[in-house]
């Protein structure tokens, strides 16, 4: 054990360990620092996708950009669990209740164990009643008279729906049906027993290029690599398996969708651009534009578009010019739409609910979801270590002389539990958007979550707390250091987070009442500035 730790519990490695110590954050230590682990992600991810964009086109990069979004999702969790084994060596802080992944990276198993990510494949049960919510769905962007020609002979046909999607229907008089994705994707459980020439280069062109950026020692490489590339592989064949199931499929010339990141309507998306017909896809929110996370943008969504729709003219520009719809796009391009605003945000009230004056602020703070075995971009802190900063951020923000509400986020691995910071302050029942009436005053530690966006379109001072890289940079980084307090979290000795308590209170107890939003509400909502 290191100098100090011998009379301590070694530190969790996730939930489960949590439960099964009641003293856990006595001594809590965490060996690898979380910026390192956001770059890492970063890196992993961008590796990912520069691997995709060179794969020769046709069926390798079929294969590619169908398993693309979900190969890199579950390699990052993986490449920071061989980082960790490293930081174990180093620093001497050994987790427990380890992943069965990082005890092979450590050393401590014979054969490397069963690979993970197979829920993220899984489809939804076939829908009860299908035709009447297929008649439901239709009529919620359908005006009554045009109903039934748009469920009899529709133009184009949505596979699925969110709020934008709606939107846009509604404005479009495009004759619009609805059929479930799933429906459309044969059934089967058989995949190739040995993956066919195009599989194999893409799986090893991504599983070569991931292992490349997570700039390993040699050893661990090598340990860490047995799992990259059974994943990889695994993920090639399901990808073989399923768009050669659709090759005779009936399917629609022209689809609508949300999301590119449900494998049945993604595998449909990519058999529809490859009989020359459209997709078009519509974005889920989260900043898409704003941000700079421009890979996500490219593997989840673009990639399986030839057309792509965010809230309005000024994001579509902004989308365009990153550079993300040439990364990854299909052959005939993706062009980049606007539309009438965000239909989401724009229910939300920019000013608080009341007036006058009062002689405390209400201040709104939403914990993030515990994910496990999991990582995304930008990077989440690890599960004891967000558990422990939320519980530590609550108490500051409780002792300050503000009225806190608590809303942590519904899903993730606490969903259907009580969370922990209920022994500080009751956590509040309603969705996030319903408490914004309330709010004078928003605390942000994570960026990448429609609420945020949902904030800072509102009147209200905003705190954010920078732990790891900005998730902005140019134009957008300067509106956002104008439009929010951004308070710097540290990490210490322990590489858990810090802020300095004058500087918390100075930001959600002081300064003006309220924030210049038009920049944002521009933006997201298309309004004049």
């Amino acid at each position: 054990a290191p100098s100090g730790r011998a009379d301590l519990p070694a530190p969790p490695f996730d939930l489960a360990a949590i439960d099964a110590t009641p003293d856990w954050r006595r001594g809590l230590a965490w060996p690898r620092a979380h910026p390192d682990s956001a770059r890492l992600a970063e890196a992993v991810q961008g590796a990912v996708v520069a691997a995709l964009a060179r794969l020769p086109a046709g069926e390798a990069r079929d294969i590619g950009v169908m398993m693309g979004g979900y190969v890199a999702a579950t390699l990052l969790p993986l490449a920071e669990a061989a980082w960790l084994a490293v930081a174990e060596r180093e620093t001497g802080i050994r987790l427990a209740g380890a992943a069965p992944e990082l005890e092979w990276l450590r050393g401590g198993l014979d054969a490397p164990p069963p690979r993970r990510g197979g829920r993220s494949l899984k489809r939804h049960a076939p829908p009860r009643w299908p035709l009447p919510r297929r008649i439901a769905r239709t009529a919620s962007w359908t005006p009554w008279p045009r109903l039934p020609l748009a469920l009899l002979r529709p133009q184009a046909v949505a596979l699925s729906h969110n709020a934008l999607l709606i939107d846009v229907a509604r404005r479009s008089g495009v004759r619009l049906g609805f059929v479930h994705g799933e429906t459309l994707l044969p059934r089967g459980e058989e995949a190739p027993a040995a993956l066919p020439e195009p599989a194999r280069i893409a799986a090893e062109a991504v599983a070569a290029a991931a292992l490349d950026a997570t700039a390993l020692p040699a050893e661990m490489r090598e340990r860490l690599a047995v799992l990259v590339q059974d994943q990889c592989a695994w993920f090639a064949g399901a990808a073989v398996r399923d768009l050669a199931r659709l090759r005779d499929a009936r399917l629609p010339r022209h689809l609508w969708a949300g999301s590119g990141g449900y494998w049945p309507v993604r595998a449909v998306s990519l058999e529809v651009l490859r009989r020359g017909g459209t997709v078009t896809r519509f974005d889920h929110g989260g900043g898409t534009g704003l941000n700079r996370n421009r890979n996500t943008w490219a593997l989840t969504d673009l990639a399986v578009s030839s057309r792509f729709f965010v809230a309005t003219d000024s994001l579509a520009r902004r989308v365009s010019a990153s550079g993300a719809p040439a990364l990854l796009a299909p052959a005939s391009g993706t062009a980049v739409a606007g539309g009438a605003g965000d239909p989401h945000v724009a229910q939300v009230p920019v000013a608080r609910a009341g007036s006058g004056a009062r002689n405390r602020r209400t201040g709104l703070y939403g914990p993030g979801p515990l994910v496990g075995f999991r990582q995304v971009v930008p990077a989440l802190l690890p599960d004891p270590v967000a558990l422990d900063w939320q519980l530590r951020l609550v108490a500051a923000l409780k002792a300050l002389p503000v009225d806190l509400i608590c809303r942590p986020h519904p899903e993730g691995l606490l969903r259907g539990r009580r969370h922990p910071v209920a022994d500080l302050v009751p956590p509040a029942a309603e969705p996030f958007e319903a408490l914004v009436a309330r709010a004078d005053v928003f605390v942000f530690d994570y960026v990448q979550s429609t609420t945020f966006y949902v904030a800072l379109c509102t009147d209200r001072p905003i705190v954010l707390l920078q732990m790891g890289p900005s998730s902005y940079d140019g134009e957008v980084a300067e509106a956002i250091a104008r439009r929010c307090r951004i308070v710097p979290v540290r990490f210490d000795d322990a590489n858990l987070p810090q802020v300095d308590p004058a500087a918390l209170e100075e930001a959600v107890c002081g300064g003006p009442d309220t924030a210049d939003p038009a920049f944002f509400r521009a933006e997201i909502l298309g309004e004049a500035r």
